[in-house]
C-alpha cells in the first residue's frame, strides 16, 4: 500500500471525527468550531487511533502512518511507541515494522520517521534491539551476499545512520556486512560516528576501528582522522572520555 493511500485513509478517518483540512497548515474541528494546526491534530488525535476498538491492527497502523504522511508531525511516532516500553510493554506487531520499512525504502522519507528511529526506538532500551533487528538486523545475510537493490539500500542507509544508540553486540554484524557494500560505507561511518558521540551511543573501540579502517573512505573525510585516533586510543564514547576528541584534534593539527 502506498504512503499516499495511507494519508488519504488517515484523512478519511479524521473526517469521521469531524476534523478536516482547511489550508496547507490549518485544520478545523467542526464539532468544536476550533481551528487546529497540524501539530494540534497530531497531539489530539494520534492516540485515538490506538483506542479505536472498531479498527483491526493493520488498519490502526495504516492510519497512524498515514497521519505521519499527512501531518508530518513527530507526536504520532511517540504514540506509536508508548505501548512497547515500560514494565507492561507489549511486543510490536509485524504491521508496525511493515509501515516503517515501506517508508524507509521510499525515495523520500519524512524526517519524523528517521528521527523517531534514533530518538524513540533506538534510544529506548526496551525497543532498541527489536527495532534494529526488524528494520535491518534480520537482513544481514542479504548484506553479506550483496543481494541488495535500491529500495533495500535506502532502508539500510537510513537505519545505519540512526543506529548510534543500538547496543554494539546487536549491530556489529550488520556494520561489518554493510561495510562490504560500497554504497553503504558512508552510512556505516555515520553510524560509527554517532555510536561514539551520541549520549546513549555504544561501540567497542577495537572492532569499531577494524570496521572503520576497512571502509576505504577518502583520507580527508570530515571527522575520519579524529574517530580513528580516539578508537586507536581505546576510547568507547565521548561521554566516557569527554576530552579525548579535542585532544585528538590537537594532535592532528598541521
Amino acid at each position: 500500500m502506498s504512503t499516499t493511500a495511507d494519508a488519504e485513509t488517515a484523512r478519511s478517518w479524521l473526517a469521521r471525527a469531524k476534523v478536516r483540512q482547511t489550508g496547507d497548515l490549518t485544520w478545523v474541528d467542526d464539532d468544536l468550531g476550533s481551528e487546529l494546526s497540524a501539530n494540534d491534530v497530531a497531539l489530539d488525535y494520534s492516540s485515538w487511533v490506538f483506542d479505536d476498538a472498531d479498527l483491526e491492527v493493520a488498519m490502526r497502523f495504516r492510519i497512524a502512518f498515514g497521519l505521519i504522511d499527512l501531518l508530518d508531525e513527530y507526536w504520532t511516532t511517540q504514540e506509536m511507541h508508548f505501548p512497547y516500553c515500560g514494565s507492561s510493554r507489549e511486543r510490536p506487531p509485524a504491521e508496525l515494522w511493515d509501515g516503517y520499512r515501506t517508508r524507509l525504502e521510499a525515495p523520500q522519507v519524512s524526517e519524523q520517521v528517521t528521527q523517531s528511529l534514533w530518538y524513540t526506538w533506538f534510544e529506548c532500551t526496551d525497543t532498541s534491539e527489536e527495532a534494529f533487528v526488524a528494520l535491518l538486523g534480520q537482513d544481514v545475510e542479504r548484506l553479506e551476499a550483496g543481494s541488495v537493490d535500491d529500495r533495500f539500500l535506502r532502508r539500510a542507509d537510513r537505519v545505519l545512520t540512526a543506529s548510534g544508540p543500538v547496543r554494539w553486540g546487536v549491530k556489529m554484524r550488520a556494520y561489518e556486512a554493510a561495510a562490504s557494500v560500497e554504497a553503504l560505507q558512508p552510512a556505516v561511518f555515520r553510524g560509527l560516528l554517532r555510536s561514539y558521540h551520541d549520549y546513549f551511543g555504544d561501540l567497542e573501540p577495537g572492532p569499531a576501528r577494524t570496521i572503520l579502517d576497512g571502509l576505504g573512505l577518502a583520507p580527508d573525510t570530515e571527522h575520519l582522522a579524529e574517530l580513528r585516533t580516539v578508537l586507536a586510543a581505546g576510547h568507547s564514547s565521548h561521554v566516557a572520555s569527554p576530552d579525548a576528541w579535542a585532544a585528538a584534534q590537537k594532535t592532528l593539527l598541521p
